[in-house]
């Protein structure tokens, strides 16, 4: 965990998960940057990353404990997880 984090965690008196929230929140922003700087050089797979980076990043909001039950769903539409294949040959 960085630094900054622990620091605002204990001036703010935050719990365990909601520097989990803050993280993940973090990590959604730089999946966008990320997105905006690789897009014209790896397309398809900044494609695949924007159209299911939402979703992802909703899953891990869940508690850890209920990610295998929300990946193996088997409702009639589970859950959209990427799955991006690589076309490096």
């Amino acid at each position: 965990m960085p630094g900054g984090l622990v620091t605002e965690m204990h001036a703010r008196r935050l719990s365990t998960r909601d520097v989990e929230v803050m993280f993940i929140e973090a990590l959604g922003q730089r999946g966008r940057e990320l997105i905006g700087r690789f897009k014209d050089n790896y397309t398809s797979a900044m494609k695949c990353l924007k159209d299911d980076l939402e979703e992802c990043l909703a899953y891990l909001k869940f508690p850890e404990a209920h990610w295998r039950a929300i990946r193996t769903t088997k409702g009639s539409s589970p859950p959209k997880l990427p799955i991006c294949e690589s076309t490096a040959g």
